[in-house]
Formats: structure tokens, C-alpha cells, sequence
């Protein structure tokens, strides 16, 4: 339930920066010079890819962020499904002790 949705919410924005991170790195490398792009055109790429680059690299961090708060997400859904199966436990161990208790004043 919970824990199922943190998981996937992680598994997706891990994904999604893993995509960021790939079409910085492409926007990073320039043409190469058998390209034969006009020097104005190669300098106004360059411009446009750094600007975009530095904006997946706000994105990613962003996402980093949400991850790791899909990660606490999910630990604290575990931990919670982790103490409502210990305090059914033990309220099933009270009652198991209590029946015997009536069952030992009965037989008495």
C-alpha cells in the first residue's frame, strides 16, 4: 500500500534522474568539428546547451531531494506496518495468556 507507492514514486524519480543526468552529459559535448556547423551557430549552441545543462542540473538536484524524501517516505510507511504487526502480537500474546488464565481458574 504505502510502502508499495514510496517504492514506486523512488523507482520513478530515480529514472527520471538518471534521464536528466544523460541529456546534460549529451548537452555537454559540443559538435564535433566534422559537423561543419557555422562558428556563430556552434558558439549559439554552446550558449543554449550550458544554460540547459545547468538547468537539468537544478532539476536533478531537485529530484535528488524528492528522492530522498520517497526513500524516508517508504521507511517510515515500513516502520509503521513493522509496529502495528508487533503491537497485534502482542495483544494476540495477552489475550493467549488470558484465556489460559481462565481456563487454569476453571480447572481449579
Amino acid at each position: 500500500m504505502a510502502e508499495e507507492r514510496a517504492a514506486q514514486d523512488a523507482a520513478r524519480l530515480q529514472s527520471l534522474i538518471r534521464t536528466r543526468q544523460a541529456e546534460s552529459q549529451r548537452l555537454r559535448t559540443p559538435p564535433s568539428a566534422d559537423d561543419a556547423v557555422p562558428m556563430t551557430a556552434l558558439a549559439q549552441y554552446e550558449t543554449a546547451a550550458r544554460r540547459r545543462a545547468g538547468q537539468l542540473d537544478r532539476e536533478t538536484r531537485a529530484l535528488a531531494t524528492a528522492l530522498e524524501a520517497a526513500r524516508q517516505a517508504h521507511r517510515a510507511a515500513l516502520a509503521r506496518r513493522l509496529m502495528i504487526e508487533e503491537m497485534l502480537k502482542r495483544q494476540h500474546a495477552t489475550q493467549l495468556l488470558e484465556a489460559k488464565r481462565k481456563a487454569i481458574r476453571r480447572g481449579l
